[in-house]
């Protein structure tokens, strides 16, 4: 009888361990692949930090060239009393007048991710129209 006591004994530590082993490995592979992971994550986020910052640039660089060419273009003669301002005319109207196909070019733009003073531009209407154009359009999607 005391063998068996000793059999059953040494059998229950046997799965205890083999239980341990089994939850040891599965541990270190886990913390194997989180660490795997986490590299991984940060080289993707340096990635897009450093070309983010690359757009900035050109986008800065691009931006400050715009700003030269309009403060050019919006230069005030204060000698001569003239001014000499950019040709783009901005129609007052009010959103009922605006056509179908202006409405459609607002959103199109607006998807397209263009800033409202962008978009006032492309299609000669000011800002608070556009942006009532966007509001009808978000409400009744």
């Amino acid at each position: 009888m005391d063998i068996w006591i000793l059999v059953i004994v040494l059998l229950v530590i046997a799965v205890i361990l083999l239980v341990l082993s089994l939850y040891n490995n599965d541990t270190k592979d886990i913390e194997k692949q989180l660490n795997e992971f986490t590299t991984q994550q940060s080289q993707e986020m340096y990635s897009i930090k450093s070309r983010l910052s690359e757009l900035e640039k050109d986008y800065h660089f691009d931006n400050d060239n715009t700003d030269r060419q309009l403060e050019d273009q919006d230069l005030v003669d204060y000698d001569n009393t003239t001014e000499v301002t950019e040709n783009v005319t901005i129609t007052e109207t009010t959103i009922a007048e605006v056509s179908d196909d202006t409405r459609d070019e607002v959103i199109r733009l607006y998807s397209q991710g263009y800033t409202m003073h962008e978009i006032g531009h492309e299609v000669n209407l000011n800002t608070r129209i556009i942006q009532d154009i966007i509001d009808d359009y978000i409400e009744n999607r």
